[in-house]
């Protein structure tokens, strides 16, 4: 703690580390809903005992440390990029079912099985929210202009297949 003079300088600048380096995680992205929890801490000073004497320890220590230790804890984590998700309530013609079921098939929907009412069928699905405007604007070829879409924001899912990654703003690829 001689570096930082008090436990709440300490605890304030380490804050701020783990926090920037949980802006770009393993794949580029943002990692949120993470508790990190800092259990040891040594330095080394000259003129300590044996065991802790080497070169002195400075904040720009701690700081280029923090990024590696924390890359290091979401690797063993087993962390995942996640995408949100919206659910999709359609009611379309019965007769369109056919169509609009494979649709929401190739935009990676998870479709339950249709409800029939008469000429009216109700088909809820899970797709990812970056596919739905994908779906509205297919909807009305698929159903001859009388398919309703209503979608509520459903959380948020692993992104299926590789992990997407994006350069982070030192130049490294996530």
């Amino acid at each position: 703690l001689y570096l930082y003079k008090r436990v709440e300088s300490f605890t304030e600048s380490m804050g701020e580390y783990v926090r920037q380096a949980l802006r770009e995680g393993l794949f580029g992205w943002q990692v949120t809903d993470c508790r990190v929890t800092l259990i040891k801490c040594s330095y080394s000073v000259p003129d300590g005992s044996p065991s802790r004497r080497g070169p002195l320890s400075t904040a720009a220590d701690f700081r280029k440390l923090t990024p590696l230790v924390i890359a290091q804890a979401l690797e063993r984590a087993g962390t995942a990029v996640c995408e949100p998700v919206v659910r999709v309530g359609l009611e379309i013609p019965t007769d369109t079912i056919g169509a609009v079921v494979p649709a929401l098939a190739r935009l990676g929907a998870a479709v339950e099985p249709p409800s029939l009412q008469g000429t009216l069928a109700t088909i809820v699905s899970v797709l990812p929210a970056s596919r739905a405007q994908d779906l509205q604007r297919q909807l009305p070829g698929l159903t001859g202009g009388e398919g309703v879409l209503e979608s509520t924001f459903a959380g948020y899912q692993p992104v299926s297949g590789d992990q997407p990654t994006r350069v982070a703003r030192d130049g490294r690829i996530g």
